[in-house]
Parts: structure tokens; C-alpha cells; sequence
């Protein structure tokens, strides 16, 4: 492979330079205008609850900065959601929540693109029911857990009022390639983080173990709800897990 010539690597920095400083000469400023239009395009549709609390002229401002003072750790088009997480990261401008918001819509992002896919082929609750012991839980494959500082209905976002609240969701993708995010009480996320720190053991022990600590709580109810809406999922003891 032949090496660039060094003349040419000192045109692109330079080039590269003047289009991150808002340039004036023309034909530079084009450059900048259409990076900065693509910037905005990416904030809009990978953000869009981010995007609806701020103006137009905010966008624009985010993605003049972004390219200005960003310096990227993965340059390719296609990581320009995580560069824009981490530009915000260290943005004080942005408040946490707000901040929060863009990781929340970050997280289902990397959800939806995940390359996993979920097994289409389930076991009958029947049969769940009446052996319990041949039967492992597993967490969906791609499902993050999210602590925040909101509420997400449809497509609207409701701001807690005090500081020190907070809820969290579990966002996963179902077979149907659709991404859920489920509001999770504290009791579901502790059995969810049991499931995960123990991917192998069987709906008999993990039923054993709850009734142990929660000796009322309806334990194969709450399992048959979460594996009908795709969190949580059972296989034959025989199968591979992900």
C-alpha cells in the first residue's frame, strides 16, 4: 500500500480545520452546512424526545459545537449517535435530566440495531407449569435496564419533580422486531438482576429462592406475564443459551 503523501495529509487537516470553524470562503461553508444539516438529521431521528425540548436554532447550535470541539474516537458516519452521547456528556450546558434523557434514547437505539434475534419458538406455559425443574429463565437478549428521571408515555416525556426520584425501565427488543420499554417496579428489577447474574438456573430454584425472601409474592404470575411480553424467556433445560 503506498503511504499518503505528506502534502496531502497537511491539505486535509487543513480542510478538516476550516470546516469545523464555520467557515467563510463559500465553497468551505458548503461542506460545513451539509455536515451540520446531517448532524441534526442524526440528533432528530435518534433523539427525537431530546429533540422535541429543543428550538430549532438549539439543534443548530449543538451541531456546530459538536463539530467544532468533538473531537471523535470512531470518525465513521454511522457512530455519530455515540460521538453525540459522549460530546453531551461533557456539555455543561445540557442539565441532567436532560442528559438522562439523551442515554434513555441512546440505550433504545442500540436496542433496535442490535444484531441478536429472539428465538421464535417457545415452550407452552402448560408445559412450564407442570415441570418447572426442566425449564432455565434468561433475560431477553438485548434488554438494558435504565435508571431515570422521567416518565415515558407514547411519545411524551413527564419530568419528575424532585431530584431524587426516579423510575427505570427495561428496554428490549420482541421477536416482532418491536422495542418495548417497560416501566419496572423495584421487585421486578430485582428479580430481573437475579435472572441475569444467574442465566442457567431453573423456574424451580429461582421460585424456590423468591418464596424464600418473599414468601407471598406470586412468583410463576409475574413469570408468566413477563415471558408473554417478551423480557423474560424460558427455555428447555437441554437448550442453549445466547
Amino acid at each position: 500500500m503506498l503511504n499518503t503523501p505528506a502534502t496531502m495529509l497537511t491539505e486535509i487537516e487543513l480542510f478538516s480545520k476550516a470546516i469545523r470553524q464555520q467557515p467563510k470562503q463559500k465553497s468551505t461553508r458548503r461542506y460545513h452546512e451539509f455536515i451540520c444539516e446531517n448532524i441534526v438529521g442524526v440528533i432528530e431521528n435518534t433523539f427525537p424526545l431530546f429533540s422535541e425540548t429543543q428550538s430549532a436554532d438549539d439543534l443548530n447550535q449543538l451541531a456546530n459545537e459538536f463539530i467544532y470541539y468533538h473531537g471523535a474516537t470512531e470518525p465513521e458516519f454511522h457512530q455519530i449517535a455515540t460521538e453525540f452521547v459522549q460530546f453531551s456528556q461533557k456539555r455543561a450546558e445540557i442539565t441532567p435530566p436532560l442528559l438522562k434523557l439523551i442515554e434513555y434514547e441512546w440505550v433504545t437505539f442500540n436496542v433496535e440495531i442490535a444484531m441478536e434475534r429472539m428465538d421464535k419458538v417457545h415452550p407452552s406455559w402448560e408445559e412450564i407449569a407442570v415441570q418447572p425443574d426442566v425449564f432455565t429463565l434468561s433475560c431477553n437478549s438485548v434488554m438494558q435496564l435504565i435508571e431515570v428521571p422521567f416518565l415515558v408515555e407514547e411519545d411524551t416525556v413527564n419530568f419528575l419533580s424532585k431530584d431524587e426520584d426516579f423510575v427505570v425501565y427495561g428496554v428490549y427488543r420482541t421477536k416482532e422486531n418491536i422495542v418495548v420499554s417497560q416501566k419496572l417496579r423495584n421487585i421486578d428489577v430485582a428479580i430481573i438482576q437475579l435472572i441475569s447474574q444467574t442465566p442457567k438456573t431453573t423456574l424451580a430454584k429461582a421460585e424456590q429462592h423468591i418464596h424464600t425472601h418473599l414468601a407471598g409474592f406470586d412468583f410463576m404470575h409475574w413469570v408468566h406475564s413477563f415471558t408473554q411480553n417478551q423480557l423474560i424467556t424460558i427455555q428447555f433445560l437441554g437448550d442453549k443459551h445466547d
